[in-house]
């Protein structure tokens, strides 16, 4: 009688692999049967996994995605551990390996200089306004009194025009020159306080050693390779 037999071949590492089969009969005699079989994986390499750069430069990397044991199947690639401020990317993202040549990928990680902020902030940093209250208790006045004196100096020189002689065109231009400087004044008053200023809004990537991995992926199903590579980054 017949009988069928499902062997499951699980790897532990790449390349080939054999085994035997052992099967014993009822009349107690053994049969074996050999097996084989490759195990299929990739592997993660760089040609240089550290670098040095000034805060605003770029670091860039090469990494080698080869397959093992005729592993022929899409590895996608990403990047963590970057330090704030501070971006990576890796291109391509992902490769299809032809289970006998390598694939490269570039890896670059910006980092960024300080800088002020842009465009500036509005109130300025360290203005503190004044509250409601006391705005609407001091300066509102103020901006009255300056647009009735403003209505005023145009009625009377309406008036002057019709029945009299006009004003001097000098008068004219300090009355017109007045009025907003004494509105700037009043804004100004209105405006509350300043306090200290600060620096920069944005520090930049600090100095220091880091530590950047880069993962490459394989899933399909319940099968799911991984491998990481570690690059080192230095930031003056």
């Amino acid at each position: 009688e017949a009988c069928a037999i499902s062997v499951t071949m699980t790897p532990s590492a790449a390349g080939s692999r054999s085994g035997t089969l052992s099967v014993t009969d009822k009349a107690g005699a053994s049969q074996a049967v050999s097996l084989s079989g490759t195990g299929a994986d990739f592997f993660l390499s760089a040609s240089s996994t550290s670098a040095s750069v000034t805060a605003g430069q770029s670091a860039a990397y090469t990494v080698s995605v080869a397959p093992a044991g005729g592993f022929n199947q899409m590895v996608l690639l990403t990047c963590t551990g970057a330090p704030k401020t501070t971006t990576c990317s890796i291109s391509p993202a992902s490769v299809a390996l032809n289970g006998s040549s390598a694939s490269t990928v570039s890896v670059t990680i910006t980092t960024a200089a300080a800088s002020a902020a842009w465009p500036p902030r509005w109130p300025p940093q360290g203005t503190v306004p004044a509250p409601q209250a006391e705005w609407t208790r001091h300066c509102a006045p103020a901006l009255l009194v300056c647009l009735l004196a403003l209505t005023l100096l145009a009625r009377v020189a309406a008036w002057r025009r019709r029945c009299l002689a006009p004003l001097p065109m000098r008068s004219m231009r300090a009355a017109i020159l007045c009025l907003p400087l004494m509105l700037a004044v009043v804004m100004s008053a209105c405006g509350g306080g300043t306090g200290g200023g600060g620096g920069p809004s944005n520090p930049g990537t600090p100095a220091g050693n880091y530590s950047i991995t880069v993962s490459a992926t394989f899933t399909s199903g319940s099968t799911a390779l991984k491998h990481n590579l570690t690059l080192t980054l230095k930031v003056d």
